[in-house]
């Protein structure tokens, strides 16, 4: 049901109806909301909606939604076991999160770079990682982070 009414939006945002005006902030937003959806069961299908999203954040020069349509990506691309890709989105997130001085972001894409190295073998490199994660979040004190990285340091101890 959500899926179909962010798609019905989609096309009232693409209708003549709406000619001259700026829908792509809407557009991006609604596209985000479609791969959360598609997440679900297809992360391929999510992978190519965040894309979308993506370019019409950088067209609009929306950092913020830049660096959430980043972060999507790389996560769809890490479950579909595509780790050199995930790599590339979650980095480039993490440029942007530090850009922005976003620390919770800044954990959340170092926390997500330690399961890529997890992927693709490294577990040093995932320790080290998941250990600034874990420091970033007992900084900023923040409890449901502070538990995910636990989770994935966790993860990466017994590997």
């Amino acid at each position: 049901m959500a899926g179909q009414l962010l798609q019905e939006s989609l096309d009232l945002l693409d209708s003549s109806a709406l000619t001259g005006q700026d829908t792509r902030m809407e557009k991006a937003n609604a596209l985000m909301a479609l791969g959360s959806i598609a997440e679900r069961s297809d992360y391929r299908e999510a992978g190519r909606l965040y894309e979308k999203a993506l370019g019409l954040y950088q067209e609009v020069e929306d950092n913020r939604g830049t660096v959430k349509a980043l972060l999507s990506m790389g996560s769809a691309a890490l479950n579909l076991g595509h780790c050199a890709e995930s790599k590339l989105s979650t980095e480039e997130s993490l440029t942007v999160y530090r850009a922005l001085g976003d620390q919770r972001g800044i954990e959340t894409a170092i926390r997500t770079l330690g399961w890529i190295a997890l992927c693709q073998g490294e577990l040093e490199t995932a320790e080290r990682l998941q250990r600034e994660s874990l420091a970033i979040a007992l900084e900023l004190n923040h409890q449901p982070d502070i538990a995910g990285t636990l989770r994935t340091l966790g993860a990466v101890l017994v590997s």
